[in-house]
């Protein structure tokens, strides 16, 4: 494993921060994983090997804050929160009977949603011609809507026109039986939990198992900046250039995984040695013009300036920012400019975090309310794509034509030896990329299901993700092959 950084984590990475001196645990990506949602991690969890090193916390009380500029007429404040102590009196008055009662409808509206045949329409269909009443449609969308899937979806991005009520339902909806809403806009979500003592643990004890287990070498520090399938040669071997410390280094594997977002997938592929390939096979699956991905940006600080100064209780969990981001346009912010703020003490549960503050943005060139550089401790940029299950199509849907030869195949299939994972393949998230990682594992190299005794809801998950999204279409034969050798080494 070649990894450019100095810590195994990616999106799932902890940063140790020296704060008032107590080290305090933060996660720069993943802040909350569902059970529910994610029955492989949870699994995974369970196994004894991982018991005594990582676990789930439970974190039952999620309470958003959104903060918007005052109303420009009046100087009013405009605020709300999704739990009581940011619903009444006159900092909160734009969550008043009308927005509660919108609200309320539309939560209602998402419970029945599925029944009603509204899976796979749009948030923005719905809007175009709501089949409820909503007392102030524009207001609604603009001031909880909008927010909320900037949230969820990638700060500074709604989409509403691409989000669907199959998305939102696992999400907004009560399940009987299980902790939900996960999220709500009238009460705090539950059946959330935390990494235990965050998300890097577990991405650790994952790579100490295969250390010990299969004498894996993990490389850190390790910049690939080439990657390219040598054809001419029998087996066709991968060729992989990477710098580290030491310099400039170049060897051969007999297969080689990419699990790094497609948009740096399309330039270790796209170079002199690898042009005809390029050209023959990867400019049509991988191309970056092809994949919606977004910018990210992290930053952990002590600038309590960087909330609204219209809210500054710091009750909340998180707290949405539009305040500095505003419009004469309706409606009256640039959902651009926005970024959202999680309160480390009320997060963590730990006074120690007091003043602490992870504030994420989406694209950083869009705003002009950033911490104050003395005050940040880390910070971190990325690329990321979309948790929603409707983004597992486009070019998600056809990237399997572009991965190398495997425990079976499709007519145009090319010979590469190179093998794509990663949440870009399937949804953004922690059980996007385990589930990826297993696809692969048993496709490229034959490994089983790796996890005895998960529940069936956990296999089903994975093997939707690995043969309806990742290897759709196969025979079916094929299929049950694959199937059957998830119990076989």
């Amino acid at each position: 494993m070649l990894h450019n950084g100095s810590a195994l984590g990616g999106h799932s990475m902890t940063v140790p921060i020296d704060y008032r001196g107590v080290t305090i645990p933060v996660d720069i990506g993943v802040q909350f994983v569902a059970p529910m949602l994610y029955p492989n991690v949870a699994a995974m969890l369970g196994l004894p090997e991982f018991q005594q090193r990582v676990g789930l916390t439970p974190f039952d009380v999620l309470e958003v804050a959104c903060a918007f500029p005052r109303n420009p007429h009046t100087g009013a404040p405009r605020n709300w929160g999704n739990f009581p102590a940011y619903q009444h009196g006159p900092n909160f008055a734009l969550y008043d009977a009308d927005m509660a009662a919108d609200a309320a409808r539309f939560q209602d509206f998402i419970e029945a949603a599925l029944f009603l045949g509204w899976g796979e329409r749009t948030l923005a269909d719905f809007f175009a011609d709501p089949p409820i009443v909503l007392a102030d449609q524009q207001r609604f969308v603009d001031f909880l809507v909008s927010p909320y899937m900037s949230i969820m979806n990638g700060y500074g991005s709604a989409d509403l026109d691409q989000v669907t009520f199959g998305d939102v339902v696992p999400l907004f909806a009560t399940i009987p039986g299980l902790p939900t809403p996960l999220a709500a806009f009238t009460k705090p979500g539950t059946g959330w939990a935390r990494f235990d003592p965050g998300s890097s643990t577990w991405v650790q004890t994952m790579s100490d198992l295969a250390q010990r287990t299969l004498t894996a070498d993990v490389r850190l520090g390790a910049t690939v900046t080439a990657v390219w399938t040598d054809r001419e040669t029998p087996g066709n071997p991968v060729h992989v250039v990477w710098t580290d410390a030491q310099g400039e280094h170049e060897e051969t594997f007999d297969k080689v995984v990419l699990t790094t977002d497609m948009w740096t997938c399309a330039a270790l592929l796209d170079n002199p040695h690898n042009a005809a390939l390029w050209r023959e096979l990867y400019a049509s699956y991988i191309d970056p013009a092809q994949w919606p991905l977004l910018p990210g940006a992290c930053y952990i600080h002590t600038d309590e300036t960087i909330l609204s100064p219209d809210l500054t209780e710091q009750l909340e969990t998180l707290q949405f920012t539009a305040y500095y981001a505003p419009t004469r346009a309706a409606p009256g912010y640039d959902l651009a400019r926005t970024f959202t703020t999680y309160i480390l003490k009320n997060l963590l549960d730990d006074p120690a975090a007091d003043g602490l503050y992870l504030t994420m943005y989406g694209d950083t060139a869009e705003n002009t309310r950033m911490p104050d550089p003395a005050s940040v401790l880390f910070s971190q940029t990325w690329t990321h794509g979309m948790w929603a299950a409707s983004f597992m199509g486009g070019p998600k849907s056809s990237l399997h034509l572009a991965q190398g030869l495997g425990r079976f195949d499709y007519p145009g299939q090319r010979d590469t030896n190179v093998y794509f994972a990663g949440n870009n393949t399937t949804t953004d998230s922690e059980e996007g990329a385990l589930d990826s990682a297993m696809a692969i594992a048993n496709y490229a190299f034959g490994a089983k299901y790796p996890i005895p005794g998960a529940h069936p809801i956990a296999v089903a998950m994975f093997l939707i993700f690995y043969l309806d999204v990742m290897f759709p279409d196969a025979p079916l034969q094929h299929r049950l092959a694959a199937v059957r050798s998830l119990h076989q080494r």
